[in-house]
């Protein structure tokens, strides 16, 4: 941890893959549909190829399942404010790593994408569990 603090934090990417595999679980399914649930409300964004969408966010599986048929996708902020485990996570990672940490979460179908390009003016650790993504 401190060679990774030291040579790539805050000053150059880092890849590793297969690094969070136990991590995955927390991201699946399941947990997807308690941060769907109503009480207490996700902050939840209906996305598609870059730009917000006006359709009514989704509360259950089943619509989220409907928005992507239609090439539609998500992107949840603040995860960890929602979920245990995501919130064991990401203080376990705060734990070894300065800083302060956020979990937004991408759910989007294949062939597409939450937001067209932009610029993170901070350090984003990605945990990817299904697909393919190009970052440059």
């Amino acid at each position: 941890m401190d060679a990774f603090v030291k040579d790539y934090l805050r000053k150059q990417p880092y890849a590793s893959p297969s690094t969070a595999l136990k991590a995955v679980p927390i991201f699946g399914w399941d947990s997807l549909e308690k941060l769907l649930a109503p009480t207490p409300a996700a902050d939840i964004l209906v996305v598609s190829q870059g730009k917000l969408v006006e359709r009514p966010v989704p509360r259950t599986l089943a619509e989220v399942r409907g928005l992507m048929q239609d090439g539609i996708g998500l992107v949840i902020r603040r995860g960890e404010r929602q979920d245990a485990a995501i919130a064991g996570l990401i203080t376990a990672l705060t734990r070894d790593i300065p800083g302060e940490g956020h979990v937004q979460l991408f759910i989007t179908p294949g062939g597409t994408h939450g937001f067209g390009w932009h610029y993170d003016d901070e350090d984003v650790f990605i945990l990817q569990t299904r697909g393919v993504k190009d970052c440059y």
